[in-house]
């Protein structure tokens, strides 16, 4: 079955298609603002629509206010409006726009203007901005620096290849880029916990490698104790060879004592 539209067949359609009524083009226009938003009723369509109408006058209102203020601040300063104009419209870059309208005499107050105390405090504001981001720029670039030597070293410390340390710098910067972004993702949790935890289980491997000595200590002694209460009687040290005791015999101190002749 075709179906048709005002501009004539544009394929196959199955008879639901067919009964299925147009869809407005201002619905068009909401079902793209709300891609995730699936209404399939009218009843659904009407609540997105009045939705849409909110979120759109709540945005006009915005703008409203905000154009308000712009002329409110072009009628107090003729050469604002003038430099926004040639910007937007002439486009003008910044500079060139506020030399048109504004000298250097313009733009620095004098004491005793009226806004001489808040040119003047802004001003060291932003002095003092430039300056903290200079020393935050230089700290950052030797940060870099000592951080890619360390990173050197450990590599030649582990034997790294030069593939393995390009994949230890990749996992740290996309580390850093997720932190960056306040992304805490289930796995980067373990491997802070491993970091976290790493002091305490080596302590713990340690202890229960002592454990394991003393314990084996402890099993060859028993164990030399047993062989020896087995024995002649004589101690034998732990860890000494016992031989069996057929051996032992043939080996004693009183070997052939019952046939030394009679006196």
């Amino acid at each position: 079955m075709k179906k048709n539209n005002e501009n004539g067949v544009i394929g196959d359609a199955s008879p639901e298609q067919m009964a299925a009524p147009a869809l407005r083009k201002y619905r068009e226009k909401i079902k793209a603002r709300y891609p995730d938003v699936n209404p399939e009723k009218d009843e659904d369509w009407l609540d997105l629509e009045d939705k849409y109408a909110e979120d759109v006058e709540t945005e006009l209102g915005k703008y409203k206010t905000a154009e308000e203020s712009l002329n409110e601040a072009m009628r107090a300063e003729p050469e604002f409006a003038q430099i926004a104009y040639d910007i937007a419209v002439n486009k003008m870059p910044f500079r060139v726009a506020v030399a048109k309208s504004l000298s250097q005499e313009d733009l620095i107050p004098q004491e005793g203007d009226p806004d001489y105390e808040e040119y003047r405090r802004v001003r060291e504001e932003k002095i003092t901005q430039n300056k903290a981001f200079e020393e935050r720029t230089k700290q950052i670039a030797e940060n870099e620096a000592k951080t890619l030597s360390a990173i050197d070293a450990f590599a030649e410390e582990n034997g790294y290849t030069e593939e393995q340390k390009d994949g230890l710098i990749t996992l740290i910067n996309d580390t850093f880029d997720k932190l960056i972004m306040k992304e805490i993702t289930p796995e980067l949790l373990l491997s802070f916990h491993k970091m976290m935890n790493f002091d305490n289980e080596v302590k713990a491997a340690e202890e229960a490698g002592k454990i394991e000595g003393r314990n084996e200590a402890i099993d060859v002694k028993k164990k030399a104790d047993k062989e020896n209460k087995s024995g002649d009687g004589v101690p034998i040290p732990a860890g000494a060879k016992v031989p069996d005791k057929q051996e032992r015999r043939g080996n004693s101190l009183f070997e052939g004592v019952g046939n030394r002749p009679k006196i």
